[in-house]
């Protein structure tokens, strides 16, 4: 259409370009969840921790900016560099490709996790685990034996997921930071109330007696309760629960074998891993400071611009 008389109409769009320098944060969050879980295990279904890991990872590999990634229970939060000139740092750009790329691999991987398949290998499993098991002892608890069964089962898509997203834009690295010990917290505080909550219903509770019971309880009750009434330490409960999921990338050295000569060589390449452990403390990113490193401009390039 270049030319064309109706090409004014461009002139309506809006102008949304992200401030340079400065750090991108797009964070897609879950609609309807709580209805789309429903049949999932309770308080957390592994299965989706590994679809939105798997989302999550496949998102930073269609996006070569992304530095980093945090995900608990449905979102994840995806970082930008501060010299990211991704789709001329379009705000709306970079958030609807983002979320429809999360979105469609949560659709594509859903059956790798709760589908026919998954439940085949899983039941495959257990079955090998109760022949070990009956070697061992001759009586099992047959209740115990039917949760697992009805844990395992595959779960059809109850209906078409979706996801919404926002932008955040931040100044600097310690802001930034702060941004994921804010989200790192709130995974804690939902995981410890979920884990007293279906702990108690399991335990023969109601819904309103384990809210009542919950209720303007601090973290050292919730504690309290996990270990004094049912033996659990929450220190024991699976990282990925407590924690999240930290994914970044990180350059490695691999063999490959080159096709003219026949041997084998190195090379570098960038892997993706993931992870579930602090990054509140300085751990993590003393460990990895490549992930917040801000890239220093050529100024021998820059300076020959000016002269230009």
């Amino acid at each position: 259409m270049t030319n064309s008389i109706y090409e004014y109409v461009r002139k309506f769009e809006k102008d949304d370009a992200i401030m340079r320098s400065t750090w991108i944060v797009v964070r897609v969050d879950g609609r309807n969840f709580s209805n789309l879980t429903k049949n999932w295990e309770k308080p957390f279904d592994a299965r989706g921790g590994r679809l939105m890991n798997k989302c999550a990872s496949e998102v930073m590999r269609s996006i070569g900016d992304i530095v980093f990634a945090y995900g608990h229970s449905d979102e994840f939060s995806f970082v930008f560099p501060r010299e990211t000139t991704i789709f001329q740092r379009r705000s709306s750009k970079i958030m609807s490709t983002i979320v429809s790329l999360f979105t469609s691999n949560f659709v594509h991987y859903w059956d790798e996790e709760f589908g026919e398949q998954n439940e085949k290998i899983e039941k495959e499993k257990e079955k090998q685990k109760e022949q070990e098991q009956e070697k061992e002892e001759e009586k099992e608890n047959e209740n115990e034996k039917e949760k697992v069964k009805i844990k395992q089962q595959s779960i059809k898509m109850p209906f078409i997921p979706s996801f919404d997203a926002r932008v955040i834009v931040y100044p600097n690295v310690e802001i930034l930071r702060d941004y994921f010990s804010w989200r790192q917290v709130d995974c804690h505080i939902n995981c410890l109330y979920n884990t007293c909550f279906y702990a108690l219903l399991n335990d023969g509770m109601t819904n309103n007696e384990a809210t009542l019971l919950l209720k303007d309880t601090y973290s050292s009750d919730k504690n309290e309760l996990l270990f004094t009434r049912f033996g659990l330490n929450y220190n024991n409960v699976d990282p990925i629960e407590r924690k999240g999921s930290l994914i970044y990338k990180k350059k490695v050295k691999i063999q490959v074998k080159r096709k003219d000569t026949n041997e084998y060589g190195t090379r570098t390449k960038n892997l993706i891993f993931v992870e579930h452990r602090d990054l509140i403390q300085d751990t993590f990113w003393n460990e990895y400071p490549h992930i917040l490193e801000v890239k220093k401009k050529n100024k021998k390039s820059v300076s020959k611009r000016r002269q230009k």
